[in-house]
């Protein structure tokens, strides 16, 4: 016998006695001998064969008789074909015995009775233990019945566990065993029987058809999902909409508002958490509404309200912007707290819902290099990205650095490049501090009052302790407690004030200075007090006090927005005139020993008295002290440098002849209120000209070999017929602007030579802007010409605000949108944009909030 014999089967003849198939049947498997008509070969399978009924009614009365009950005949008679498993486990034939007693026979009877209640009526158990999770875990789809068997749920679910067609069946059943009736064994090699069926084919197309099954139950399962949202009652789902945008819009004039308005408040503490931190609590207390409501904004929604804000400005400015027939660039670089180059950009054009033209903020590019040909190809991708047309770009307004000014390979001529009609425009105000800075060359007197101011703030800046003592000594004179302010030649405004401040509080810096002195007697303290002291350095700086207001008065009107430079020419004449005036006052000072208490010279005597007659230090040293004589102090150093300074801003403001012909041919004042018509014919005649020579022809750059070309702007013939007219026009608004003067508030320069006004006249006018269209874009052109870069210094203020040590990582893009709320935005939101806010919310990507 093979070692599977014991899964053979054999069937009781029925040609043996009755009394052969009682022992056979009940007897133990180790004892029963049953003589079968079988092959010789042990390993040939012996197929069952039905038994007769006669046989069968002769079993069960054989069990009768001998056990005395009818349990044994019940268990035959339920079936009508009994199988034996005869377990052969040796080749020898075992005999029974022919002397087994009834006794015996009983037993061995309940003990045959015990094995055919547990075992089926086709016995065939493998006896080994199976570990059904070891075999589930790679084949997901095996599961066991005690009814069935081991079956294939997909098999199962496919074709179903009976087939009806026969034809089927055979060769379901041939390829795929797990289909009904299933088996009860999976053999000695259960893994190659397991992947041999994963295989079959008919597996591979119940696993297609079941996981097409599947997408489709789960696609059924979202549109009922969908189904029931649609079937929610329409005006439940009005109501929660109405309301999520309500809260929506709170979040965002929430947002709003503390940018705009924390933002300019002195205590920057509560703006600056909130952008580090970008919390609900923060927006819940603005917004007065319950915290839990606002749950559902996260740190990454917030940035995104943020952002959604600005780029809904930045989107109205473009559009403006894009329909302008020309514009200006202004552009300046500078670093950030986090040690980057930061290039803010702003434009200058005509905005409509303004009415005015002003400098908008576009926008901060971070830079890795500033050479101009970085800078060129970083301004290039902006505006490209924008959507800005370089090309109707006609003046660019830069600082006077050489990679920015440069007439050869500067950032200005570069430009020039890509839009042929563009002119250069260096800063005014970066000019005008220059000028002090040049004259140091002349007056070496200026360097060492310069560094004075400068240690002098250091002392008390860097040092509370030094400030506190500096605080005691004003509080004993009686004054406020006031801070040195930091000078410097480059500072537009601070260093007249700076000069002013110290001045002020001459006697308690020196008072300062001693008692400082006496506590430690640090030698830097006792050398800065040693120059504090020298009479030459506190008449220079009484000097500059003088000289510096009317300079600071120049500077604030070039850092207006809407400043033309066509209208600088006269503010700068008025500050020459002032100049003129305290030269003259000096002058008479040296004849008559008199000068107006306006002056800050006039207070020389009472601090050159203060210098001797000090404490104690002072004495010691006050043979080393030298006697200044104011009048020759004036006639010597003070007349010369306002002379000098005089010279250096006529220098600083001249004018490019283009610029120039603007005024020369569009200012009011240029012309006479009681002109005759011969004067007018040959008004502004030279300087049209020049503009119809620039405009009026096609321009073309070549720059390393790249060669630029761009249309005219002007008809020449066209603008020389409608000038001939126009100067009666401006005639008669100059006339009705002297009858109808500006009240006495309006700013200076803009009363009659307002060149705004006679644009938004002639615009405004459609019979004037028809008659007379050249006119019209000469007036444009002229308003757009920036007088400095004020507007971009200041955004670099205000990212320094923002961009602290604690908030050095913010993106750019958070920051761009922030400073473009504050500098461009209005005070409040309108419903239009706030309802324009909460659909670019909604559209930005799927929500989950009904809106």
């Amino acid at each position: 016998m093979s070692h599977n014999g014991k899964y053979y089967v054999r069937k009781v003849p029925k040609n043996k006695p009755s009394s052969t198939l009682i022992s056979a049947f009940f007897s133990k498997r180790q004892k029963l001998d049953v003589s079968v008509d079988a092959p010789s070969n042990d390993e040939t399978e012996c197929k069952p064969t039905d038994v007769g009924d006669n046989n069968i009614n002769k079993l069960c009365d054989e069990i009768k008789s001998v056990t005395g009950d009818s349990d044994g005949a019940n268990i035959c008679k339920q079936s009508e074909t009994v199988s034996v498993e005869v377990a052969v486990q040796t080749p020898v034939a075992m005999v029974a015995s022919t002397t087994t007693t009834p006794l015996q026979k009983k037993v061995q009877l309940r003990e045959t009775r015990a094995e055919i209640d547990f075992k089926p009526a086709h016995s065939n158990i493998d006896r080994r233990r199976f570990d059904m999770n070891r075999y589930t875990v790679n084949y997901p789809w095996l599961y066991h019945t005690s009814e069935k068997g081991y079956l294939c749920k997909l098999c199962e679910l496919t074709y179903g566990s009976n087939c009806s067609d026969s034809s089927s069946m055979s060769v379901i059943s041939v390829t795929s065993p797990f289909i009904s009736p299933g088996l009860e064994t999976l053999g000695t090699h259960p893994s190659r029987l397991l992947d041999k069926h994963a295989n079959s084919t008919p597996h591979l197309k119940a696993s297609k058809i079941n996981a097409e099954v599947k997408v489709k139950i789960g696609l059924k399962q979202k549109m009922s999902v969908l189904e029931q949202l649609s079937m929610k009652n329409e005006s439940d789902l009005k109501a929660e909409k109405e309301r999520n945008a309500s809260v929506l819009k709170k979040l965002f004039q929430s947002i709003y508002f503390i940018i705009r308005k924390k933002w300019a408040q002195t205590n920057f503490e509560d703006f600056v958490r909130f952008v580090a931190s970008l919390g609900v609590e923060d927006i819940a207390r603005h917004i007065e509404i319950a915290p839990p409501q606002a749950t559902y904004l996260s740190v990454k929604t917030a940035t995104e309200l943020i952002e959604l804000i600005g780029e809904n400005i930045e989107q109205s400015l473009l559009d403006s912007l894009r329909k302008a027939p020309f514009y200006s660039l202004l552009a300046d670089e500078s670093t950030d707290e986090a040690n980057k180059t930061q290039l803010s950009v702003f434009c200058r054009w005509y905005h409509e819902t303004q009415s005015n033209f002003t400098d908008h903020f576009m926008g901060l590019v971070e830079v890795q290099k500033t050479d101009s040909a970085t800078l060129m190809d970083v301004l290039h991708g902006f505006l490209i990205a924008k959507g800005i047309p370089i090309e109707k770009c006609r003046f660019v307004a830069f600082d006077g650095t050489n990679s920015m000014s440069g007439i050869r390979t500067g950032l200005q001529r570069r430009f020039r490049n890509y839009a042929p009609k563009s002119l250069y425009i260096n800063c005014r105000c970066h000019r005008l501090a220059l000028c002090l800075k040049h004259l140091m060359k002349t007056f070496p007197l200026l360097v060492e009052v310069d560094e004075a101011l400068l240690a002098i703030w250091k002392l008390f800046k860097y040092s509370p302790q030094r400030f506190a003592v500096l605080q005691d000594v004003q509080v004993v004179y009686g004054m406020d407690k006031l801070m040195l302010i930091r000078a410097a030649t480059t500072r537009w405004l601070s260093h007249g004030k700076a000069c002013v401040r110290f001045i002020e509080r001459y006697e308690s810096v020196l008072d300062a200075l001693d008692q400082i002195y006496q506590q430690k007697r640090e030698p830097e303290v006792f050398g800065l007090r040693s120059i504090l002291v020298q009479k030459n350095v506190v008449a220079m700086i009484c000097v500059l006090s003088d000289v510096l207001k009317p300079l600071n008065h120049l500077s604030l009107y070039l850092q207006k927005t809407d400043v033309v430079l066509c209208n600088v020419e006269e503010k700068v004449k008025a500050t020459v005139t002032d100049l003129e005036v305290i030269k003259e006052t000096y002058l008479e000072f040296q004849e008559n020993n008199q000068i107006g208490d306006q002056l800050y010279v006039s207070r020389l005597s009472e601090l050159l008295l203060i210098i001797n007659e000090r404490t104690d230090l002072q004495r010691r040293h006050r043979g080393h002290l030298e006697n200044l004589d104011i009048k020759a102090f004036i006639k010597d150093v003070a007349v010369p440098f306002i002379d000098s300074l005089i010279g250096e801003i006529n220098d600083a403001f001249y004018m490019h002849p283009v610029f120039d012909a603007f005024r020369k041919a569009l200012d009011p004042s240029m012309i006479e209120a009681n002109a005759s018509a011969v004067d007018l014919q040959n008004h502004g005649k030279e300087a049209l000209t020049v503009l119809c020579g620039h405009y009026g022809e096609p321009g073309e750059d070549i720059f390393q070999g790249h060669v630029t070309r761009c249309e005219r702007d002007l008809d020449p013939d066209a603008t020389e017929a409608e000038y001939c007219a126009f100067k009666h026009q401006i005639k008669i608004m100059k006339r009705m602007k002297a009858r109808n003067p500006q009240p006495s508030n309006s700013n200076e320069g803009d009363q009659v030579n307002n060149l705004l006004s006679m644009f938004l006249k002639v615009s405004g006018d459609p019979v004037l802007q028809e008659s007379f269209p050249m006119m019209c874009k000469l007036l444009y052109l002229v308003n757009i010409i920036p007088a400095s870069t004020a507007s971009v210094e200041r955004s670099f203020s205000q990212m320094a605000l923002l961009k602290t040590p604690m908030r050095s990582r913010l993106s750019c893009k958070s920051i761009n949108a922030i400073m473009r709320i504050n500098i461009e935005g209005a005070s409040t939101l309108t419903e239009y944009e706030l309802e324009q806010l909460v659909q670019n919310f909604k559209l930005a990507k799927d929500r989950h909030l009904s809106l």
